[in-house]
């Protein structure tokens, strides 16, 4: 279970941290930045099972997109962290 991500440089992100509980709602208003929260999440996923250049190619958007970017400003990278809660027993 997803219990906290750390979000920098992503979309419209920038040093964000979620914690996320067993019952977490998203709500806000248009734009707000929701779809982007998700959108990161996608990417940790993503990463888990392919290299950069291949999570980057299965996002919505072009790459470069995937940057935060304001008027006269684009971020130079892009910081995710996450901590999970694994079950010690794995199944496979």
């Amino acid at each position: 279970m997803l219990t906290r991500i750390e979000i920098d440089g992503f979309k419209s992100f920038e040093d964000q941290a979620i914690n996320l509980t067993p019952f977490t709602l998203i709500v806000g208003s248009n734009a707000a930045g929701k779809s982007n929260l998700f959108d990161a999440i996608q990417l940790l996923s993503l990463l888990a099972t392919s290299d950069v250049a291949g999570a980057m190619k299965e996002m919505r958007g072009e790459p470069l997109e995937l940057f935060r970017q304001t008027p006269g400003l684009h971020a130079q990278r892009i910081r995710l962290a996450a901590e999970v809660l694994v079950d010690p027993i794995v199944r496979d």
